[in-house]
């Protein structure tokens, strides 16, 4: 890697770097910053409706002190900021995400983002996985690297343009977005975006020369999510899990037509080397692409948790807890219990005579009229007595013999499904009252408890609390935006306790179930091989194999077991109240989970557990950074 002094840009690229103490005046209106790294998290902290990440970018916008902007502190307003997701949308003024007053100093938050004609190599994932893909057919990489750190990158580099260019007319399956973006900017590219090019570019070739063993290659890069469906409905192939395949780009020995064609249709085999061959003989790598190996996010998990251990839909979270909990938010059979089935606001009534149908209306809102203890007898006769629980409930509304009796056989044929009126969550929440808002208070306090005494059991677990929800402060300023971090509260605590509470006792379960979310990070839904491809970097290595998911399990498991004999922590969850003060409305929630163990240590992923949209209720489970032992025992209070 060149000293940082070698690059031409390396002023342009300081810039970038300063704190930007964004409140003062010599940033205009329309100045761009992002948050440092190590402040995203206590940013999150203390905002409302959407937490970002290090995509987010803020532009100066002028001082307001609207009732409608949420304030960050508690003194005079310094400055304004409109929030985006992206550079993209910043860019354009489009899709604003929130807008923001800061009352307290924010200097020491933010970087200053320069709007250049750069690559934002961090954001633009299309472009850097496209420079990678350049690798596998790029020759003479190592002698422009070496011209590169000798000062020589202005000589080399008209001819490295060149060569670029002509790899990306060669016909591959190139990602459209990638392409053109290089295509279009690489003449004003500042130097320092052509180094990393270059890096990105050697990452793969040193890969090529390593491990690759056929020549001809081919690549699906843009056509990558056929290469999923193809796979996922190939019935010799074993796909498991939720998240898609977690490979960005397929190396091959064949076009990439033929390769998806083969992989929905042919059994696959392959070596100790991650080299897969189909039946028909076409070989192929399966290859994730990364700028580096420190520092990437881990990836998300959520869908995996949901169905692996079983939580409820998200509409029914939140009518249990406020006291609805009969009310499920998919179709079912009357036979889940009459006085259920009496609460409910159908919308359809199927093969059911007409004159029911109508009946039925008069039913429901009959039953709603009845008393709470009517109904739960009802409930009870009906789960021991069903027909006589229809004739009952027949008497009681009028229903007339003949209808009593094609209700009766409708029942029994199991042809009276129905379908629930859809809901929605956010409807929901809007709607919530103080009282709902304090049933979520009540609640999260004691699954905090109740999975607190669980962990306080087990020494390999353990629990950290910061603050305290304050029902007074809630009570008086609720909005939605509350309503949506406390369900995701009450979400995650249901998360930790279905993984956790049945296994704290049973390490050889609740280490596996915990390998199991890592493999689903890491793989996805594809059983096959998998490598991990990096740009060069002095003292690191530009490849990782990962093996397939099965190994990596086996592998990761037998790490932490180490022959049985437990020696680490195994998991433990944090919670800190929302805002500057320590009792607050809504707690942000971490999980740290082992994921191995090197050199006698071991590592942790930081799970976060919330949200990720803004006005609108999202639930995500997604590993944040790889964590240290040490790191482990200093959040967690251990020695």
């Amino acid at each position: 890697m060149l000293p940082f002094n070698n690059f031409n840009q390396s002023k342009e690229l300081f810039a970038t770097l300063l704190e930007a103490n964004i409140q003062e005046p010599r940033y205009p209106d329309g100045s761009f910053v992002v948050l440092k790294s190590d402040k995203i998290s206590a940013f999150n902290s203390k905002v409302d409706g959407f937490v970002a990440n290090e995509k987010y970018v803020f532009v100066k916008a002028p001082l307001s002190a609207a009732s409608n902007i949420q304030v960050m502190g508690d003194g005079e307003p310094l400055v304004t900021l409109d929030v985006y997701a992206n550079i993209e949308d910043a860019q354009a003024k489009n899709k604003k995400v929130r807008t923001i007053t800061w009352t307290s100093n924010p200097n020491n938050y933010y970087n200053h983002l320069v709007a250049t004609d750069g690559i934002n190599w961090g954001r633009d994932t299309p472009t850097l996985e496209t420079v990678q893909c350049i690798g596998v057919f790029f020759k003479g990489i190592d002698n422009v690297i070496s011209e590169m750190a000798a000062g020589n990158l202005h000589k080399i580099r008209p001819q490295f343009e060149k060569d670029v260019l002509k790899v990306l007319s060669s016909g591959e399956d190139w990602i459209s977005k990638g392409k053109s973006k290089i295509v279009d900017k690489i003449k004003d590219l500042p130097d320092k975006d052509i180094i990393t090019m270059a890096h990105l570019i050697q990452g793969m070739s040193d890969f090529m020369t390593d491990i690759v063993t056929f020549g001809s290659p081919h690549i699906i890069h843009g056509k990558i999510d056929d290469y999923y469906k193809s796979e996922e409905k190939n019935i010799l192939v074993q796909v498991d899990g939720v998240k898609n395949n977690t490979a960005d780009m397929i190396l091959c020995d064949s076009s990439a037509s033929d390769l998806i064609k083969a992989i929905g249709l042919e059994k696959v085999e392959y070596d100790d080397k991650g080299l897969c061959s189909t039946n028909g003989g076409i070989k192929f790598y399966q290859v994730s692409l990364k700028k580096a190996a420190d520092g990437a996010q881990l990836g998300k998990a959520t869908d995996l948790i949901i169905q692996k251990f079983g939580l409820p839909a998200y509409i029914d979270i939140f009518k249990q807890v406020v006291g609805e909990n009969y009310h499920p938010s998919h179709i079912q059979y009357i036979d889940e219990g009459f006085g259920d089935f009496l609460k409910k606001s159908w919308n359809k009534l199927k093969d059911v005579a007409k004159s029911i149908s109508t009946m039925f209306s008069k039913f429901i809102e009959g039953a709603k009229k009845l008393a709470r203890g009517w109904i739960n007898g009802m409930k009870s006769a009906f789960k021991s007595e069903s027909r006589a629980a229809i004739n009952d409930f027949s008497r009681k509304f009028g229903l007339k013999p003949k209808e009593t009796k094609s209700l009766i056989e409708s029942f029994d044929s199991g042809k009276m499904m129905l379908t629930e009126a859809k809901e929605s969550i956010n409807e929901r929440l809007k709607k919530a009252s103080p009282r709902d808002i304090e049933a979520f208070v009540d609640s999260i306090n004691t699954r905090i408890s109740n999975l607190g005494s669980v962990y306080d059991l087990h020494d390999h677990l353990d629990h950290v609390q910061d603050g305290n929800l304050d029902k007074r402060k809630i009570r008086s300023n609720f909005d939605i935006d509350v309503a949506i971090k406390l369900l995701a509260n009450e979400a995650a605590l249901r998360t930790l306790n279905r993984i956790f509470t049945d296994n704290a006792s049973n390490i050889d379960a609740l280490v596996t179930d915990l390998v199991s979310i890592q493999k689903e990070i890491y793989f996805g839904k594809t059983s096959l091989p998998l490598y991990k491809v990096y740009g060069s970097a002095e003292g690191s290595h530009s490849y990782e194999y990962l093996g397939t998911a099965a190994d990596f399990q086996a592998k990761k498991e037998g790490q932490i077991k180490n022959k049985g004999e437990l020696h680490y922590p195994i998991s433990g969850f944090g919670m800190s109240a929302s805002g500057k003060s320590q009792d607050s409305r809504y707690f942000n929630i971490e999980s740290w989970i082992i994921t191995g163990v090197e050199n006698g240590q071991s590592t942790y992923a930081q799970m976060r557990m919330g949200t990720n949209q803004a006005g609108s209720f999202s639930y995500i489970v997604e590993g944040t950074k790889q964590r240290s032992l040490k790191d482990y025992n200093k959040r967690f209070g251990k020695p």
